[in-house]
């Protein structure tokens, strides 16, 4: 598994937002930061069966979804694809959020 992306350094911490160049969407800071909470709940079958645009997790479940990778993860993690699931009231430093604040163009 994996890219061909060249590798960049491994900090062994989170770094500064900004610290490196923006993906091909201009989007910074995507993956190897921290994993991302997500609001789905998880159900490890449940994509198998979901809609295939935006599908949002089932109703109910007892760990939430968590994606991409961490500066302590594997680089096969460092991927949106990559989804694990963790208990919606543990504290993990690797795992955080995605602060998000729409464009001109969103709102």
């Amino acid at each position: 598994m994996g890219g061909n992306a060249a590798k960049g350094p491994h900090l062994g911490r989170t770094s500064k937002v900004g610290d490196y160049k923006p993906n091909r969407f201009g989007i910074y800071d995507m993956h190897g930061n921290v994993m991302e909470w997500c609001e789905d709940w998880y159900d490890k079958d449940f994509y198998a069966n979901s809609p295939k645009a935006d599908p949002k997790g089932p109703e109910t479940g007892v760990s939430r979804v968590v994606r991409g990778g961490s500066w302590n993860s594997y680089g096969w993690t460092c991927r949106a694809s990559s989804r694990f699931s963790d208990d919606p009231t543990s504290r993990i430093r690797a795992i955080g959020f995605r602060v998000f604040a729409p464009g001109p163009s969103m709102k």
